[in-house]
């Protein structure tokens, strides 16, 4: 039977409410998928993206029954420059706290000129999530944030059971709704100790509209980037296999770019460590080869990973509290400090900025996205991507 929230009054509320770019699955909560084309609150779907992912929607549709909305939204604002030249050399974690300056800006025409926020592990009412939200918000006006990512442990220490929790009030919409921004939410573990679904309601609720969380695991294409929002408490087939499809028709749409997020790392040198045997291996056969970014939360701390099959690494999780870090290989940069992440996708090229609660640079990366063939999403291509030069065809 479908969940009271799932009804067709509430899957129209959600279709229609403002910044809400989304391709998502509902059939987790019993909702049945309606084609729907969405526009923004400040005009009609941008052209150039809407040509861009319309082969993706169209082909999401027909093999995953998704519900298709257009990503839509104002023009980009003018985006960093990730430029030719070298970053400063990569220091080990005991020295993470050089200032690094923002670099100048480029032709935000480029191909997926996407910037966004991220962050995670941040609902702890605290003085030090208040800081820290306040400085997001002075930095994503400086470099002109388009939207943010959230990283899941929303609250703490038990997730709401309701809508009617004040913390999502107090916790959410004081510190962040006034950012101006749409944030695409992640379900992290302390999340689960209370009622997911309540936070997948607040979608409806929020009196800002800014929070998105339209099921515990979605998609959604925005600004030339297709994003895949994982739901890593429960790494199953059901969410897989929707992935999968998702994956195999962003690859035959040409899309350039692939983020996916959730709230536990891949690899991690905080205290939580590597994700457990099974998500482990479920996130390998997931993305490995199919996607080029992976943000996390889970351990209190920023980090850059060793890329693992293809994909970039990063941990996002102080945005109230912190925790102490290892000094190992697996990071090329980790601290113990608070902040969060802005991240810059241009043409081939992609940028993260670690940002203290200062708002000063702590560390910067740049990267370049592979040129090679997207391993296609099949399970029989699940880690032999390298190996089988069948499961990397030409598009």
């Amino acid at each position: 039977m479908p969940l009271p929230f799932c009804s067709p009054g509430m899957v129209r509320q959600l279709l229609t409410l403002a910044c809400v770019p989304v391709v998502l699955w509902a059939a987790p909560f019993g909702c049945k998928p309606a084609d729907v084309v969405a526009e923004h609150d400040r005009g009609p779907v941008a052209t150039a993206e809407s040509a861009a992912s319309a082969a993706t929607q169209a082909s999401v549709q027909s093999a995953a029954s998704a519900a298709g909305m257009a990503a839509g939204g104002p023009a980009a604002a003018p985006l960093p420059n990730l430029g030719a030249g070298p970053l400063p050399a990569v220091e080990p974690p005991a020295a993470a706290t050089q200032v690094l300056a923002d670099p100048a800006p480029i032709d935000h025409q480029a191909p997926a000129a996407a910037r966004f926020l991220a962050f995670g592990d941040s609902g702890t009412g605290t003085d030090a999530q208040m800081r820290v939200a306040s400085q997001m918000a002075r930095t994503c006006k400086e470099v002109a944030c388009q939207f943010a990512v959230h990283l899941g442990d929303i609250f703490y220490t038990i997730g709401p059971r309701s809508v009617e929790d004040p913390r999502y009030l107090d916790w959410w919409e004081r510190p962040y709704g006034g950012l101006g921004l749409p944030f695409y939410m992640a379900l992290g573990n302390h999340d689960y100790y209370g009622n997911p679904d309540a936070s997948v309601n607040w979608t409806w609720r929020s009196p800002s509209k800014r929070w998105i969380l339209p099921a515990r695991y979605y998609t959604y294409f925005r600004h030339g980037v297709r994003f895949l929002v994982l739901d890593t408490n429960q790494p199953n087939e059901a969410q897989a296999s929707f992935f999968r499809q998702v994956l195999d028709a962003s690859r035959e749409a040409g899309e350039s770019w692939v983020v996916a997020y959730g709230h536990h790392p891949r690899i991690s040198v905080g205290k939580h460590g590597d994700a457990d045997p099974e998500l482990a291996a479920w996130w390998d056969a997931l993305l490995c080869g199919r996607a080029d970014l992976y943000l996390a939360g889970h351990d209190h701390d920023k980090q850059l990973l060793q890329p693992r099959c293809g994909v970039q690494l990063a941990v996002s999780g102080a945005a109230s509290m912190t925790r102490p870090v290892d000094n190992s290989p697996k990071a090329q940069y980790a601290a113990g400090t608070l902040g969060f992440a802005v991240v810059t996708l241009a043409g081939a090229q992609g940028q993260l900025l670690f940002y203290s609660e200062a708002g000063q640079v702590e560390h910067a990366h740049r990267w370049q996205r592979a040129s090679s063939p997207r391993c296609l999403a099949s399970p029989r291509c699940d880690g032999r991507c390298d190996s089988d030069p069948t499961c990397r065809p030409a598009r």
